[in-house]
């Protein structure tokens, strides 16, 4: 066994973040898309609200739109701005910080304090260091 010190905010234990940092960077992409179809959306609905008074039409297809365009462009909007804060989340949780000062325990041959994670790879646990015993975390991966 090993073990080392660790304070509040240590890095104890780290996924492999690539596949959750392009998850974040398709749905930064997804929110770019979706701004810019709410704004073409808008634009198009006054361009065409525009038109209708200038012409003096009866239009009731313009009030069709002016019910629909909204809450759908929004809707798309609001979505993609929920997945990239999921997106987020998820790359938050790859990194594995040790909440209280202690010592990092990590079994010979199952892992090493501040190594990569993963199935097989190992786990390590911040023991208190004002305590007599602890409980260990679960395995990562």
């Amino acid at each position: 066994m090993s073990a080392r010190s660790c304070k509040p905010g240590d890095l104890i234990a780290q996924l492999d973040p690539a596949d959750y940092r392009l998850a974040v960077d398709n749905a930064r992409a997804a929110l770019a898309s979706a701004d810019a179809d709410y704004a073409r959306a808008k634009a198009d609905h006054e361009r065409y609200l525009g038109t209708a008074r200038q012409c003096r039409v009866h239009a009731p297809d313009a009030r069709t739109s002016a019910s629909r365009w909204p809450p759908t462009a929004q809707a798309r909007v609001d979505q993609a701005r929920s997945q990239l804060a999921s997106a987020e989340n998820n790359l938050a949780y790859t990194e594995l910080r040790a909440d209280a000062a202690g010592v990092v325990i990590a079994s010979a041959g199952r892992g090493r304090p501040g190594a990569g994670a993963g199935p097989g790879r190992g786990e390590a646990s911040p023991a208190p260091t004002n305590s007599r015993s602890w409980s260990a975390c679960p395995s990562i991966g």
